[in-house]
């Protein structure tokens, strides 16, 4: 099965002026450039470490880092950047690290944890003895609180699933991925980096920002004219807003916009199509590599995630996603190995043409006072799909559910009709009845966002637990 450093290196002798990737400030990197940086870093990590961690700038040193890690058959255990200091010095710890390769920007930081670094130099080294050597990834599943858990994924899974979902998303030779997310988020590392190496297309990496994402977006992906990339519904809701807002619609290259880490409203995605974004719900988790099922080009159906990834195997067992999986991960890091099926803890059914439709969580499944069962996620996607909404959660709030929602740009009593308004076609039981407003911006500044833009249900409800229903 051939992997992305194969397929790189084979690319850097055939065409080595090819550009693979290109930076936010629009610096380009050819196959050759990118095979040599792999080969000096390579050669400085050596066969002294067994398990390489990488903090790098989302960008070429990413690849760099992640493919050197490959060549000399480490574990690679990818370290974000938003990471605290406390979570780098316990991942270190718990992964049992023997070297950190880093950007030079995160030099600092990585010393910190008192183990030997490689600077990821952009200086390139003698190929000729480069070569795949497989290797593996413990990717950490937690980034804002409490202690990440690590999950272990072999090399055969990394590579299986980057060539299920090329094959799923049509990658070819001409395609452009707009790198959005983290590279360091598992989805990301596979398709920023596998999927374009092992299908010969290019990445161009977006400008970051406060909270990842750049007000730059729209312009910067004008520039890169790309014709994928991967988001997830709070930077799907961002750009979209952005490019209502000023009347623009996204550049007609896109062909394929993957989104998922959290459902995605009709609204909202109807809203995106309108706007150039061609949005593509997929599902997945981390013990199964990342994805699981997803809309295919020219397949999609709304309100469903799609089908199955070739391979993978969704069963409902009492209304919760089992799945079999051949990139499921060998187990947790110091804990028992993974059992050949797993119960997802998410809720969901199977309609008759094998799409699979996700309900929500079972463990976020709110049961009132009243005895009944409310699923937050479905309130939360009719109030998001209004552009004057940009963060919702819904929360348990005894006979009813309450919710805690951060209007765009809306005064108090506008946003209130606005919610009650969405949320007219719910059952009484099912309907919030007592709203928290906070500003703009509250989720964000309280820490009650994911890395990846989704809401943490259990920290809204943690820091709101004495409301009174008022801004």
């Amino acid at each position: 099965m051939p992997s992305a450093l194969d397929k790189l290196l084979v690319r850097a002798r055939r065409r080595p002026d090819d550009i693979v990737a290109m930076t936010a400030t629009g610096e380009t990197v050819d196959a050759a450039r990118l095979a040599g940086r792999v080969a000096t870093l390579a050669a400085m990590l050596g066969g002294r470490s067994s398990v390489v961690g990488v903090l790098a700038e989302d960008g070429p040193d990413w690849m760099v880092g992640a493919l050197a890690v490959r060549a000399i058959g480490a574990t690679l255990v990818p370290l974000p950047l938003f990471f605290s200091a406390g979570q780098l010095a316990f991942v270190a710890r718990d992964a049992g690290l023997t070297m950190i390769a880093v950007s030079p920007s995160q030099v600092a930081r990585a010393a910190d944890a008192g183990l030997p670094i490689a600077v990821i130099e952009d200086r390139c080294g003698d190929t000729g003895g480069l070569a795949d050597q497989e290797g593996g990834v413990v990717a950490y599943t937690s980034g804002t609180t409490g202690r990440p858990k690590g999950v272990v994924l072999d090399a055969g899974a990394i590579d299986i699933k980057a060539l299920t979902l090329a094959a799923a998303c049509g990658a070819g030779p001409g395609d452009r991925h707009f790198s959005v997310l983290p590279v360091s988020l598992l989805l990301e590392l596979l398709c920023a980096v596998h999927v374009v190496l092992l299908s010969g297309g290019q990445v161009s990496f977006a400008p970051r920002g406060e909270g990842g994402w750049s007000a730059h977006l729209p312009d910067a992906a004008t520039a890169a004219q790309p014709t994928v990339t991967v988001l997830v519904p709070a930077l799907l809701a961002a750009w979209t807003g952005m490019l209502e807002a000023t009347g623009q619609r996204a550049p007609h290259s896109l062909r394929f916009v993957a989104v998922g880490g959290a459902p995605v409203g009709e609204g909202l995605a109807e809203r995106a199509w309108k706007v150039g974004l061609p949005v593509h719900e997929g599902y997945g988790l981390t013990e199964c590599c990342s994805v699981v099922a997803l809309n295919r080009p020219g397949e999609r159906l709304a309100g469903t995630v799609g089908r199955p990834l070739p391979g993978v195997a969704v069963t409902i067992e009492d209304g919760e996603i089992v799945i079999a999986d051949p990139s499921l991960m060998t187990g947790y890091l110091g804990g028992d190995t993974a059992p050949p099926r797993w119960r997802t803890g998410d809720l969901g059914r199977v309609d008759e043409s094998g799409r699979l439709i996700v309900t929500g969580r079972r463990d976020d499944v709110i049961v009132t006072g009243l005895g009944r069962n409310v699923s937050p996620g479905w309130p939360e996607a009719l109030v998001l799909a209004d552009p004057a909404i940009s963060h919702c959660a819904v929360l348990d709030g005894g006979a009813y559910p309450r919710a805690v929602i951060e209007p765009a740009c809306l005064p108090e009593s506008q946003a209130r009709d606005l919610a009650a308004c969405c949320w007219a076609g719910l059952p009484d039981y099912a309907r919030p009845h007592d709203v928290t407003l906070v500003p703009p911006g509250a989720f964000h500044r309280s820490g009650w966002l994911r890395p990846d833009g989704s809401v943490n249900r259990r920290a809204v409800a943690a820091a709101t637990a004495c409301h009174d229903g008022q801004t």
